[in-house]
């Protein structure tokens, strides 16, 4: 499976809904157990705490840019 990039889905699932965890869920990506556990494990890894909102808009502002780049360079010559 895919690790990276779903971790990542989930976490920007949960920035683009405005933390609602409910919502999340219910993303046809993610089940519906999992996004406690994968925004813990987002948290330790990128070494943010998802209630603070400067960490949440940082966060969600780099995948936004990461998303930008990664189009950017798939984007034929």
């Amino acid at each position: 499976m895919c690790r990276e990039p779903c971790q990542r889905v989930g976490v920007e699932t949960f920035l683009d809904n405005a933390g609602d965890i409910k919502r999340t869920a219910a993303s046809p990506c993610i089940h519906r157990a999992s996004p406690h556990y994968r925004l813990r494990r987002i948290e330790k890894i990128a070494a943010v705490e998802l209630p603070t909102g400067d960490d949440r808009l940082a966060l969600h502002l780099g995948l936004k840019v990461a998303r930008l780049i990664e189009l950017r360079w798939r984007r034929p010559a």
